[in-house]
């Protein structure tokens, strides 16, 4: 509900225009898309948040949407809800930091990918573990198909944001596979292990953030941005 009504937002700021391709660029940073500068020289970093929210469009959300539907019901079910938000929000972040890192250092960035497969990779996670099970197995093939086919779909396509899919979908493998424990014993001890694990990877996020801030390049004028 919160990406839909954000994207309600965004046609109010943006005019009818912003149904089809999304606001301008200036408006999309207004309302807190991933813009590098921004974050390593304005330090806003709230934007690796709030940047899952925001969408490029009618298709870009309807496409995210659907598969949130899809992989959240999936996941829900195999985790429960509390592990749903928290995967779907670790991925989401460790999407974005991804994408500020190793991406293009003036693009702006906006959508819910890389929570999306992070939800993706959790289900990879959990079917794995269960792979000698032949729906698990089917399910797994399944999951690994449409890894491949969003890989070439991003190959063949200018301005999809393959740093954050591919972020997302390790971190959502990796919290997926935390969520049932680390280390064998009572729930308790493995509930434990696995939010270990899980602030881990926030960690670990934190730390590429600071990477990226102290290495980029410091030429005057990127932020705040002047808009024609």
């Amino acid at each position: 509900m919160l990406n839909i009504g954000m994207f309600v937002i965004e046609i109010l700021v943006g005019g009818a225009g912003s149904i089809s391709s999304g606001p301008p660029g200036d408006k999309l940073l207004n309302l807190g898309a991933l813009y590098p500068p921004a974050i390593a020289t304005g330090h806003q970093y709230w934007r690796l948040i709030t940047a899952m929210f925001l969408h490029a469009g009618i298709l870009h959300i309807a496409l995210n949407m659907y598969a949130l539907y899809l992989f959240g019901y999936l996941i829900e079910g195999a985790f429960g809800w509390r592990w749903f938000l928290g995967i779907y929000f670790v991925s989401g972040f460790l999407g974005s930091v991804t994408s500020f890192a190793f991406g293009p250092a003036l693009e702006i960035g906006v959508g819910a990918s890389g929570a999306i497969f992070g939800l993706l990779g959790a289900w990879v996670a959990f079917n794995y573990r269960r792979r000698s099970n032949p729906l698990a197995s089917a399910n797994l093939r399944w999951a690994l198909m449409l890894i491949g086919l969003n890989t070439l779909l991003a190959a063949g396509f200018h301005g999809i944001d393959w740093r954050a899919h591919a972020g997302g979908l390790v971190a959502g493998a990796a919290a997926g596979w935390f969520a049932e424990g680390l280390v064998p014993g009572p729930d308790r001890v493995q509930r434990l292990s696995g939010l270990v694990g899980i602030v881990a990877l926030v960690v670990l996020g934190v730390a590429l953030v600071a990477w990226r801030v102290s290495s980029f390049p410091s030429v005057p004028g990127l932020w705040p941005p002047v808009f024609g």
